[in-house]
Protein backbone atom coordinates (compact mmCIF):
# COMPACT_ATOMS: atom_id res chain seq x y z
CA UNK A 1 0.00 0.00 0.00
CA UNK A 2 1.34 3.71 -1.12
CA UNK A 3 0.92 5.56 1.84
CA UNK A 4 1.24 9.45 1.78
CA UNK A 5 2.10 11.95 4.25
CA UNK A 6 2.39 14.89 1.63
CA UNK A 7 -0.70 17.23 1.19
CA UNK A 8 -2.43 16.65 -2.25
CA UNK A 9 -5.22 19.36 -2.39
CA UNK A 10 -7.35 19.59 -5.72
CA UNK A 11 -4.62 16.46 -7.15
CA UNK A 12 -5.25 16.54 -11.39
CA UNK A 13 -2.54 14.91 -13.28
CA UNK A 14 0.73 12.26 -12.19
CA UNK A 15 3.71 10.87 -13.91
CA UNK A 16 6.36 8.84 -12.15
CA UNK A 17 9.97 9.11 -12.88
CA UNK A 18 12.56 6.53 -13.14
CA UNK A 19 13.58 6.52 -9.58
CA UNK A 20 10.28 5.79 -8.66
CA UNK A 21 9.40 9.53 -7.43
CA UNK A 22 5.59 11.13 -8.48
CA UNK A 23 5.73 14.05 -9.89
CA UNK A 24 2.03 15.67 -9.52
CA UNK A 25 0.35 19.05 -11.38
CA UNK A 26 -2.66 20.36 -9.26
CA UNK A 27 -3.63 23.44 -7.06
CA UNK A 28 -1.72 26.05 -8.53
CA UNK A 29 1.71 23.85 -8.03
CA UNK A 30 3.97 21.33 -9.35
CA UNK A 31 5.44 18.61 -6.42
CA UNK A 32 8.06 15.76 -6.44
CA UNK A 33 6.67 12.88 -3.74
CA UNK A 34 9.36 10.33 -2.84
CA UNK A 35 8.36 6.73 -2.83
CA UNK A 36 7.44 6.52 0.93
CA UNK A 37 5.24 9.15 0.24
CA UNK A 38 7.17 12.59 1.35
CA UNK A 39 6.92 16.15 -0.43
CA UNK A 40 10.42 15.88 -1.97
CA UNK A 41 9.90 19.38 -4.26
CA UNK A 42 7.25 22.09 -3.91
CA UNK A 43 7.40 24.58 -7.03
CA UNK A 44 4.61 26.83 -7.13
CA UNK A 45 6.16 29.45 -9.72
CA UNK A 46 9.07 30.44 -12.10
CA UNK A 47 9.52 28.62 -15.63
CA UNK A 48 6.06 30.25 -16.29
CA UNK A 49 4.38 27.63 -13.88
CA UNK A 50 0.91 28.77 -14.00
CA UNK A 51 -2.50 27.02 -13.39
CA UNK A 52 -0.51 23.74 -14.46
CA UNK A 53 -2.65 20.67 -15.57
CA UNK A 54 -1.01 18.37 -16.99
CA UNK A 55 2.67 16.81 -16.72
CA UNK A 56 4.94 14.40 -18.25
CA UNK A 57 8.69 13.13 -18.10
CA UNK A 58 11.21 12.91 -20.65
CA UNK A 59 14.15 10.04 -20.97
CA UNK A 60 16.27 12.54 -19.11
CA UNK A 61 14.03 12.58 -16.41
CA UNK A 62 13.25 16.50 -17.49
CA UNK A 63 9.52 17.52 -16.22
CA UNK A 64 7.31 18.68 -18.76
CA UNK A 65 3.82 20.74 -17.51
CA UNK A 66 1.02 22.50 -19.45
CA UNK A 67 -0.58 25.46 -18.16
CA UNK A 68 -4.08 27.29 -18.05
CA UNK A 69 -1.99 30.12 -19.40
CA UNK A 70 -1.68 28.55 -22.46
CA UNK A 71 2.14 27.86 -22.16
CA UNK A 72 4.64 24.80 -21.86
CA UNK A 73 7.01 24.70 -18.52
CA UNK A 74 10.27 22.57 -18.30
CA UNK A 75 11.85 21.88 -15.06
CA UNK A 76 14.69 19.81 -14.07
CA UNK A 77 14.65 16.48 -12.26
CA UNK A 78 15.75 18.74 -9.10
CA UNK A 79 12.74 21.15 -9.52
CA UNK A 80 14.85 24.07 -11.90
CA UNK A 81 13.10 25.97 -14.33
CA UNK A 82 14.32 25.02 -17.71
CA UNK A 83 11.92 27.34 -19.42
CA UNK A 84 11.66 30.83 -19.80
CA UNK A 85 10.20 33.07 -17.22
CA UNK A 86 6.91 32.93 -19.28
CA UNK A 87 6.94 29.56 -20.19
CA UNK A 88 7.07 28.31 -23.89
CA UNK A 89 4.61 30.35 -25.78
CA UNK A 90 2.78 29.39 -29.20
CA UNK A 91 0.16 30.66 -30.83
CA UNK A 92 -0.75 26.83 -31.50
CA UNK A 93 -1.48 26.45 -27.82
CA UNK A 94 -5.13 26.84 -26.30
CA UNK A 95 -6.11 25.79 -23.48
CA UNK A 96 -3.73 22.88 -22.98
CA UNK A 97 -4.85 19.82 -21.11
CA UNK A 98 -2.64 16.97 -22.23
CA UNK A 99 0.99 16.44 -22.85
CA UNK A 100 3.07 13.51 -23.81
CA UNK A 101 6.55 12.83 -25.49
CA UNK A 102 7.64 10.31 -27.87
CA UNK A 103 10.17 8.22 -28.72
CA UNK A 104 11.70 10.99 -31.47
CA UNK A 105 12.11 13.60 -28.59
CA UNK A 106 8.96 15.54 -29.77
CA UNK A 107 6.61 16.84 -27.21
CA UNK A 108 3.09 16.76 -28.08
CA UNK A 109 0.38 18.81 -26.38
CA UNK A 110 -3.60 18.07 -26.93
CA UNK A 111 -5.12 21.74 -26.62
CA UNK A 112 -8.81 21.62 -25.69
CA UNK A 113 -9.19 25.51 -26.59
CA UNK A 114 -9.30 25.02 -30.54
CA UNK A 115 -9.41 21.10 -30.35
CA UNK A 116 -5.50 20.55 -32.33
CA UNK A 117 -2.65 18.94 -30.89
CA UNK A 118 0.66 21.22 -31.07
CA UNK A 119 4.03 19.49 -31.44
CA UNK A 120 7.23 21.00 -30.33
CA UNK A 121 9.72 19.50 -32.43
CA UNK A 122 12.68 17.26 -31.00
CA UNK A 123 12.66 19.78 -27.68
CA UNK A 124 12.86 16.98 -24.87
CA UNK A 125 14.70 13.75 -24.43
CA UNK A 126 13.45 10.32 -26.44
CA UNK A 127 12.01 8.16 -24.00
CA UNK A 128 12.51 4.55 -24.84
CA UNK A 129 9.64 1.91 -25.78
CA UNK A 130 8.44 0.39 -22.65
CA UNK A 131 10.03 -3.47 -24.28
CA UNK A 132 13.36 -1.78 -25.08
CA UNK A 133 13.54 0.04 -21.48
CA UNK A 134 12.57 -3.73 -19.58
CA UNK A 135 15.52 -5.70 -21.73
CA UNK A 136 18.21 -2.60 -20.60
CA UNK A 137 16.41 -2.20 -17.28
CA UNK A 138 16.06 1.65 -17.89
CA UNK A 139 12.19 2.77 -18.31
CA UNK A 140 12.65 6.21 -19.05
CA UNK A 141 16.34 6.12 -20.59
CA UNK A 142 17.26 7.11 -23.37
CA UNK A 143 17.11 4.26 -25.83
Amino acid sequence: MWACSARLNSLRKKSREDGGNVWTVGSGSLEEISQIGTLQTMIASGGGLDLPNAIAIDGNGQVWVTNGNNTVSEFSNSGSAMSPSGGFKDSSLSAPAGIAIDLGGSVWVVNNGNNSVTRILGAAAPVAPLSTAAENGATGARP
